[in-house]
Parts: structure tokens; sequence; C-alpha cells
């Protein structure tokens, strides 16, 4: 398994109009995480999907700890999820 910045992450523009850049970064700024491609205008929505990435992950995680039993087709792709995370 490879590792990752846990996050929290968050996503900024930079660029102009003409030319958008959206980068998702460690909450610190120090490292950059993902540099979001221009996209159809799709970029701003793909920035905040990846940002929420670590949030969503630990979420999910939670949820399974609480019932690590739990059945249903939510719990079969919570289990999903994190293992292709990890």
């Amino acid at each position: 398994m490879s590792e990752h910045n846990p996050g929290p992450w968050e996503w900024h523009y930079y660029g102009a109009e003409d030319e958008p850049q959206f980068l998702v970064e460690d909450a610190s700024c120090n490292s950059i995480v993902a540099e979001i491609p221009t996209n159809a205008g799709f970029q701003e929505g793909n920035a905040r999907l990846v940002a929420a990435a670590p949030q969503l992950l630990e979420a999910l995680e939670l949820i399974v700890e609480q019932d690590p039993d739990g059945e249903g087709q939510g719990f079969i792709d919570a289990r999903a999820a994190i293992k292709a995370a990890k």
C-alpha cells in the first residue's frame, strides 16, 4: 500500500478566466495533492470532490467501525470504497 497525504485537503482556484487552474493542496498549502485539468466546466466540482476525499474516507471508516457486521448494500459499497482508497 502506498502512503498518501491524510488531509485535510483544500481546493484553490488559480489562473485567469481564459486559463483556469484548480489545485487541491494539503491544508498548510505545502504540497499539491492534485491538479484538476480543464474539463468542460467541471473543474470546480471535481476540485471540491477531490478535496473532500479524506473526510469522506474517514466518515466511511467510522460508519463501518460502528457496525462492522453491517450487511446492507451501503455497507458493501462503503467497504469497497475504503479498500479502493487504501
